[in-house]
């Protein structure tokens, strides 16, 4: 790439690698503050280099220029939006317009980006300019297309995308079938493990819970942390439904491990840590150890952030029935006492209102 007088562009680029790595390498869930701080980080960026493309450059600067642009969107696309977008006013008029001058640009003739990075870019900015047939048709062109991908993983991620588009319209079949197809071009083990762990997805959601679970545990093999596009997003979903998957089956010792995995990767505030501690004190529950269960019921509420709703409050239900069974009354009431004056449409509210009129 080449630095011209007034345009630091291998600076910047740099500087959008940089965000990438730190994406990668990140373990646990990103906060909301993160994921501002990222985003507001990757619009900084883009505004440097809009501000280098009106200088005095050719045509080449240009084009290098906007594709690094289109760069900084699909960092947020893949890494802080886990490939669904809901595209904002600006997002979506600077992709409209990016689009349209790399059109113009890359119609020069320059043999870079190659035609099917351009038609990858294209879908990328489709999606944030909100126009998913628009994606769907460039990522399609990319997969259908018999040239060599060998410089590039656009294919792989085409794939990919595709296959979680047709996810979102409920077409799981042919979302497995694209994510399947995807591994054909996965050039490292990390990218193998998301590729598994997006076809397990599929196979969940169209009821195949064996087929599921044998990709997902698949795919949490190919994991590796310390190593090149892990994402830890897809590493704790397989988590999550491997434990999912062995709590239905009752196999509590199975799920366990997978819970308590979970929680070695996220933080307290993080909705999973919420979601795997819920699940342990079912598991506890289960087992008619009350002191365990209360205390992961416990550890689950205590550092929920989000906003109250019917998950939370069947977790103090299920912390009110432990604390009974350790005939600790008087936490039990004031668990059920939250439930029924919450306004939360919860199904278990008559039981609990049941509850706590025998233990007032």
């Amino acid at each position: 790439m080449e630095q011209r007088a007034g345009v630091p562009l291998e600076n910047l680029a740099r500087r959008r690698e940089d965000v990438e790595t730190r994406l990668e390498g990140h373990h646990g869930n990103l906060s909301d503050r993160q994921i501002e701080e990222y985003s507001a980080e990757l619009s900084g960026l883009r505004r440097e280099l809009v501000s280098a493309f009106q200088g005095d450059i050719d045509d080449s600067t240009r084009l290098d220029i906007l594709v690094e642009i289109v760069r900084t969107l699909e960092v947020e696309l893949i890494h802080l939006h886990n490939l669904v977008v809901d595209p904002s006013r600006d997002h979506k008029e600077l992709a409209v317009r990016i689009g349209s001058l790399l059109g113009e640009i890359s119609s020069l003739g320059k043999g870079r980006p190659s035609r099917l990075e351009t038609l990858y870019y294209r879908g990328v900015l489709s999606m944030f300019a909100g126009d998913r047939a628009k994606a769907r048709a460039h990522f399609e062109s990319v997969c259908e297309s018999e040239e060599s991908d060998e410089s590039s993983d656009v294919k792989y991620k085409s794939f990919v995308i595709l296959g979680h588009l047709s996810h979102e319209d409920s077409d799981f079949e042919g979302a497995r079938e694209l994510h399947e197809r995807s591994m054909e071009y996965s050039s490292h083990s990390n990218v193998t493990a998301q590729a598994l762990a997006l076809k397990a997805l599929n196979s969940y959601a169209l009821g195949n819970a064996k087929d599921a679970l044998d990709l997902f545990e698949s795919s949490l093999r190919e994991f590796h942390e310390d190593e090149p596009h892990y994402n830890e997003y897809f590493h704790r979903n397989a988590l999550l439904f491997c434990g999912a998957i062995y709590f239905d089956r009752k196999d509590y010792a199975r799920a366990k491990e997978y819970y308590e995995k979970v929680l070695e990767h996220v933080e307290t505030a993080s909705y999973d840590f919420f979601d795997a501690n819920a699940q342990l004190g079912k598991i506890y529950f289960a087992s008619e150890e009350w002191d365990a269960a209360s205390s992961r019921f416990r550890s689950a509420v205590e550092n929920q952030a989000g906003n109250e709703n019917e998950y939370l409050l069947d977790t103090y239900f299920w912390l009110a029935k432990a604390l009974l069974k350790k005939n600790e009354k008087k936490d039990a009431r004031e668990c059920l006492d939250r439930i029924v004056r919450s306004e939360v449409k919860y199904a278990k509210r008559p039981q609990a209102e049941a509850l706590l009129a025998r233990v007032s």
